[in-house]
């Protein structure tokens, strides 16, 4: 009976024990998220209102390779809902950058997503009563609408996805050197595309024409993407990642760190120095979708940003295995029944 009491009460404390380690990762990630706020800077500065195109600018902006970074190949994959990377020559998988930081708590866009929801029942419950003339709306019919209107903010992700894919893609064919009918740019895009041209023109930074970069990083096991390497004109290599979205949070400020750290890690494998591999600037460049302008916004200290990440990381390698515990103990009673 004793041994039983004993055994129950150590299970017991497992659980709290288990919530008290992610309650203490969560205060210390906050913390690091409100450090992260000072970390960078934003330069407004307004896109050129001339109406030119990207052949006959004045200014042709430089493209050259920046650092031959020699990376194995890597290949995304999904697992239980989350992006990975298969890295050649490593058994682990790396969870892509952007998967990690979804552990951070996001109410910009959780507001967001509540407004598309609104809007859209809105709409529907507005066409269902037109429909249903002078007569009060059934419980039916309002349940319906409202259980349409879920997916509202999911599908204009997917929208948004779909058109920073569109946009990255166009870039990356200007970095590489394509002009003109070589570069195939949707009409919606193209103010995007302008805006780009026009920060590159006035930044006077060098982009290397590889554009989408993989990297990844052996020591603490992540990877990811970035949009661009580039060198300064005073000669600092440079990290940069484009964006589409209405606003630059945090999480972006901490994303372009990690991609930074990952590419030093990555240039001192290929036998660079370590004054060469250093990474001395790190930026996000928000681009307008339906005017002119762009943002610039650059971490002033990329070491504690990326002390932020790694915050996230541990987060995320905690959860993920309390989750596969969880789905395994219900596969079991599943099993049992």
């Amino acid at each position: 009976m004793n041994k039983r009491i004993r055994r129950n009460r150590k299970k017991s404390l497992s659980v709290p024990c288990r919530f008290s380690l992610i309650a203490a990762a969560m205060r210390s990630l906050k913390r690091q998220r409100h450090n992260v706020a000072s970390l960078f800077r934003a330069r407004i500065r307004p896109q050129s209102t001339a109406a030119t195109t990207h052949a006959d600018r004045p200014t042709e902006p430089k493209s050259s390779t920046v650092r031959n970074l020699r990376c194995p190949t890597l290949r995304r994959v999904t697992r239980n809902f989350s992006r990975f990377y298969e890295v050649e020559g490593y058994n682990e998988l790396y969870p892509s950058v952007t998967s990690v930081l979804g552990v951070l708590d996001k109410p910009g866009i959780k507001n967001w997503a509540v407004g598309q929801t609104i809007r859209h029942a809105v709409d529907e419950l507005v066409d269902v009563q037109d429909q249903a003339g002078d007569r009060p709306l059934t419980l039916d019919e309002i349940s319906k609408a409202v259980h349409q209107s879920k997916e509202a903010s999911t599908k204009e992700l997917n929208r948004a996805g779909d058109f920073g894919t569109r946009a990255h893609d166009a870039i990356d064919h200007l970095i590489a050197g394509k002009r003109g009918k070589e570069v195939n740019i949707d009409l919606d895009v193209k103010p995007v595309v302008d805006n780009f041209w026009d920060w590159w023109v006035s930044s006077g930074v060098t982009l290397d024409p590889r554009g989408d970069t993989m990297v990844y990083s052996p020591r603490y096991g992540y990877a990811g993407a970035l949009d661009a390497l580039a060198m300064t004109p005073d000669g600092q290599l440079m990290v940069c990642d484009w964006k589409t979205s209405n606003s630059v949070y945090e999480s972006h400020i901490i994303q372009v760190a990690a991609y930074a750290k990952a590419v030093e890690e990555n240039l001192l494998a290929c036998g660079f120095s370590p004054e060469e591999s250093k990474v001395h600037r790190a930026c996000v460049v928000r681009f307008e979708k339906n005017k002119q302008g762009f943002e610039v916004h650059e971490v002033d200290n990329i070491d504690a940003a990326f002390g932020a990440f790694k915050a996230a990381l541990y987060l995320f390698h905690f959860t993920s295995k309390l989750k596969a515990e969880s789905r395994e103990r219900w596969l079991k009673s599943k099993a049992k029944r």
